[in-house]
């Protein structure tokens, strides 16, 4: 059975999808204005989906054998939530320029 720590990780990471459908719905909204957006948007979907991969498998590793992640597993952990941050960044940065 998972621990709290380890429930709000999962939790954390979900909400990252949450985000990602949340930019989609957005431009979803504004169709007329915002279809320019549209690749930006998959990009970050992309970038969510492939990311948040590599966080739910290592968490599921570390899940499964109750150890700690190795140093090469906590590596990947964080370049894949940089990249997730990057992607959402980049991603309000061209919105606010838009405006």
């Amino acid at each position: 059975m998972p621990s709290e720590a380890q429930k709000q990780t999962y939790d954390a990471i979900m909400k990252i999808y949450d985000h990602a459908e949340s930019a989609v719905d957005l431009v979803e909204e504004f169709a007329e204005i915002s279809e320019p957006l549209v690749p930006d948007v998959e990009k970050v979907v992309e970038t969510v989906e492939k990311n948040c991969d590599v966080l739910l498998d290592n968490l599921e590793k570390y899940m499964k054998s109750g150890k700690g992640l190795s140093g090469v597993e906590k590596m990947k952990m964080l370049k894949a939530k940089k990249e997730i941050d990057s992607a959402f960044e980049e991603f309000f940065t061209k919105i606010n320029n838009k405006g």
